[in-house]
């Protein structure tokens, strides 16, 4: 066992891991000696190392060892989580019923709005493989991943992942969110929705290219049949030195705006409608 009378860091430690990594392995308790800290920054190693101290005298006993290799699954803590749900109840104004995932269908999920993204295809992308990939990252993250089958040639993910509070510093509280992922094959390109705001673009390992040209994303908006414009985001033409960079448009309907010549010198980079 390595040992050292005296350790300096000159850098905030930038997670648990790397505590371990860097000081748990070298600073030990020997005997009756208390190791001794000075941070001379913020004590965000002091009080992250005292933390790491408690953590390692709790996982030291049989039950909490048991319980901490429990919490290792998140998907076995989801699960739980949903069990404990009463099978029917009464919330928001409305008869509801658990969360089943392993009979849910199309007909459950209810999108608001949607933010479809339309990428190009890589030179050897494949459906299947897509699909794969991303349920094993969501697998792997710790997400409880259901496939919903549907009768109009989409693919639909839908997943519950837990999130520690972000307005919490050591102290431990789940979040748990439900997203959903909707893919659409097209002749070049795929459109992707994503609940979580996941980029897709450029993703090698996905074999995506580029998002398509917003010349044909327009011409796309423009051949749908029904349609309103909700939403549209332009970047400036050039410098902007004398004018805002970017400009976003909301409304119920943003046909029925007359164009300005001001939105000359803008391209459009993002429509959304419905």
């Amino acid at each position: 066992m390595p040992e050292a009378k005296l350790l300096v860091l000159t850098y905030q430690v930038g997670s648990g891991r790397e505590l371990v990594q860097t000081i748990g392995r070298v600073v030990r308790n020997y005997n009756s000696i208390e190791p001794m800290i000075i941070d001379l920054a913020s004590s965000s190693n002091e009080r992250m190392w005292q933390s790491y101290r408690v953590f390692d005298d709790y996982i030291s006993t049989p039950s909490g060892s048991k319980g901490f290799i429990k919490s290792l699954s998140t998907t076995n803590l989801i699960k739980g989580f949903l069990d404990n749900f009463p099978e029917y109840s009464y919330f928001s104004s409305r008869f509801r019923e658990r969360l089943d995932l392993q009979s849910i269908n199309a007909n459950d999920i209810s999108i608001p709005l949607a933010s479809v993204c339309f990428i190009e295809k890589g030179p050897n992308y494949s459906t299947p493989l897509l699909l794969d990939k991303i349920y094993w990252e969501l697998h792997t993250q710790g997400s409880l991943v259901k496939e919903i089958k549907n009768d109009h040639n989409v693919f639909m993910y839908l997943y519950i992942s837990f999130n520690s509070s972000r307005y919490l510093s050591d102290k431990l509280f789940f979040e748990p969110k439900l997203e959903i992922i909707i893919i659409k094959e097209l002749s070049n390109s795929i459109a992707i929705f994503d609940s979580a705001g996941a980029k897709y673009a450029n993703r090698i390992d996905l074999n995506l290219a580029n998002p398509i040209n917003i010349n044909r994303l327009t011409a796309l908006a423009a051949a749908t049949k029904v349609r309103e414009i909700k939403e549209a985001h332009s970047r400036a033409i050039g410098t902007a030195k004398n004018r805002p960079e970017a400009m976003s448009l909301k409304g119920k309907n943003l046909e029925n705006i007359n164009s300005t010549q001001r939105n000359a010198m803008y391209a459009l980079n993002n429509i959304e409608s419905s």
